[in-house]
């Protein structure tokens, strides 16, 4: 694994624990714009957010279910 994608699964990791620091991780990898950290990282806040959508709805099933 090189180096930058070492910071890049870093930063991963860090989003998928804490979910909107994207300043922690701007301030961490050295991005001078929070544009960039966002640009590069808001698809983990995508699938986070379809992740909890489909768990919502699948305790809807479920207590749907005879």
């Amino acid at each position: 694994m090189n180096a930058h994608l070492f910071r890049h699964l870093a930063a991963y990791i860090f989003l998928r624990q804490h979910p909107g620091e994207f300043e922690t991780v701007r301030v961490l990898l050295g991005h001078k714009s929070i544009r960039t950290t966002v640009s590069f990282y808001c698809a983990i806040e995508q699938e986070d957010a379809f992740r909890r959508y489909d768990a919502l709805l699948d305790s809807y099933r479920q207590e749907d279910a005879p």
